[in-house]
């Protein structure tokens, strides 16, 4: 889990829904917005996903988890994942691999080209 000083409070969710560029991948979608602060996030997974509450936590958690391995290497601004129905199912390196390629994108957009985020 992500010390609490990294994660975006609920309170500026939609906001960053509104006024923010996104990113897709086939079981989440990204919305980020730089800033000249460290980098902070947030994951957000609705009852579409899930119904149960465990099952909804256990996604946030493991996604926090993925997001932990690649901290050093993201650049500064707002970042907050929201679950698509098929993350249920997500685990381990293909949950990884996803939240990387989303957070690459990230830095793609930012840069202009894919060589400033090397994993």
């Amino acid at each position: 889990m992500l010390p609490k000083k990294t994660r975006i409070p609920r309170r500026i969710f939609a906001d960053l829904l509104e006024k923010s560029r996104y990113s897709n991948s086939p079981n989440f979608s990204m919305r980020f917005r730089l800033s000249g602060e460290a980098p902070r996030f947030g994951v957000s997974v609705s009852k579409k996903v899930s119904k149960s509450a465990v099952k909804r936590n256990a996604i946030r958690r493991r996604v926090y988890s993925s997001i932990s391995k690649f901290l050093e290497k993201v650049p500064s601004g707002l970042f907050l994942f929201v679950a698509k129905p098929g993350s249920v199912s997500l685990k381990g390196e293909k949950l990884n691999t996803e939240i990387q390629l989303l957070l690459r994108d990230a830095s793609a957009i930012v840069s202009g080209s894919e060589k400033s985020y090397n994993p």
